[in-house]
């Protein structure tokens, strides 16, 4: 089969919608699939490289989050860009990860040119708007946000949702959907139990993912003055990137944990898994989940887990008498349950083998296997091409509007209600896409 992956940030920016997406190219791709990526194209890089052997077309693009630790821009393919794109490569599937302007674009030329569309449901609204001023009612902008995101789904022939969770969600606002479940799942081949000598910094903790606000890591480094009055030679090791790097730093160094809290931004994969197999107890305080993949990583090494109870977070269901749930950004309780781990080695060890146990349903192969499936049921449905009329001002307007959403979700770590207007543009936006049909 022949597929083109959409998601503008491909192998630039670290989050789990882009290395999910990565990691099911790579798998796909030794099963004999041909596979092209579509994203944007950041300052310095070529129109068309390769990620692994994996051909990647870049679109024009703008800047939606700039950082030091991450580049994240927006794609803006023309019309035609994708069309000669999927004629020179004979596209059969469009394969959307990332739900913005490129994939408004994609799936219209798609369409027009009779080429199936599958939609990843990778993103949750809530990753941007939970932690935004109460002023800005965060519940109206995810409303705002699910009315656009529904107003493109509608246009795939399927959506691949990588939990119950996730598809609850989404069917709870538009039942008509065509839904599957596929798990982002976890390389058992390589993230697994490895043999380490016992060490005098215990417990180990680790927490790994974007540090944005949704992830509440500030809930993990203020339990750490709490569990070294029983636990001295306590360590954590934070891993990632993200816009809230310089603030969690400043919060160490203002706690005086600095010797035992270690911030390592990004690193590597293979370091990755050696940070995974020598912790001892993997923290997740997120808030917001679509499935959890760092959970998965951390059960197939081992490790007892310590998840963030959120309603809005799938992460909790992973959570099988491998670990335990605390009190969403409770320090105290988080405290208090990696306190009782840690001093428990029975209930330590029963854990470990639970997890073991547990994340043998979550083998990527086995997911990989499925999304087949999924490619080969919608190759069979019959389906007659879109007839596309003249682009409108619409499409123009969408892209002015993501511009300025983009600035306002910058500027929400810094809020000001005299510069964010982000409930309109949101508003304009969900007008435009949906009076916009595809066109």
């Amino acid at each position: 089969m022949n597929i083109a992956m959409l998601h503008d940030s491909i192998g630039d920016f670290t989050g789990g919608s882009g290395e999910s997406t990565l990691r099911f190219a790579e798998l796909l791709k030794k099963r004999g699939h041909k596979i092209i990526f579509i994203g944007s194209r950041c300052p310095g890089k070529k129109k068309i490289d390769y990620w692994r052997g994996i051909k990647r077309y870049r679109a024009p693009s703008i800047p939606f989050q700039k950082e030091k630790s991450r580049n994240f821009y927006l794609a803006l393919p023309s019309g035609k860009y994708l069309e000669n794109i999927f004629k020179k490569e004979n596209i059969q599937i469009l394969h959307v990860a990332f739900p913005f302007v490129a994939a408004v674009r994609s799936i219209a030329v798609a369409r027009k040119m009779g080429i199936k569309v599958i939609i990843h449901s990778h993103f949750q609204p809530e990753n941007f708007f939970l932690n935004v001023h109460k002023s800005l009612n965060n519940s109206n902008l995810n409303k705002i946000m699910y009315n656009y995101i529904i107003s493109l789904y509608k246009k795939a022939d399927i959506i691949v949702c990588p939990s119950k969770f996730a598809e609850k969600s989404l069917k709870s606002r538009n039942n008509n959907f065509k839904t599957i479940v596929i798990s982002n799942g976890v390389d058992l081949s390589k993230f697994k139990l490895t043999k380490q000598k016992k060490s005098k910094k215990f417990p180990k903790l680790l927490f790994t993912g974007r540090f944005d606000p949704e992830k509440n890591i500030d809930t993990l480094i203020r339990a750490v003055p709490i569990l070294l009055e029983k636990f001295p030679n306590l360590r954590a090791d934070l891993v990632g990137g993200g816009s809230l790097i310089k603030k969690f730093r400043r919060l160490v160094k203002k706690l005086k944990i600095r010797d035992y809290v270690k911030i390592h931004g990004k690193i590597s994969s293979k370091e990755l898994i050696k940070r995974y197999a020598k912790c001892d107890i993997f923290v997740q305080p997120s808030q917001a989940e679509l499935e959890g993949m760092v959970i998965l990583e951390a059960l197939a090494c081992g490790k007892p887990v310590v998840v963030a109870n959120s309603k809005e977070s799938a992460a909790r269901f992973l959570v099988k008498k491998n670990g335990l749930l605390f009190k969403l950004k409770d320090s105290q309780d988080l405290a208090k349950k990696i306190t009782f781990i840690a001093e428990n080695k029975k209930v330590m060890k029963e854990m470990h083998k639970n997890a073991l146990s547990f994340i043998r349903n979550f083998d990527i192969n086995a997911s990989i296997t499925k999304m087949e499936g999924v490619y080969n049921y919608v190759l069979r449905k019959k389906s007659k091409p879109v007839r596309i009329k003249k682009e409108r001002k619409g499409y123009k307007e969408l892209v002015a509007n993501l511009i300025k959403i983009a600035k306002s979700i910058d500027l929400m770590h810094h809020f000001n209600k005299n510069t964010i207007k982000i409930r309109d543009y949101l508003i304009s936006l969900t007008k435009i896409s949906i009076s916009f049909k595809g066109k």
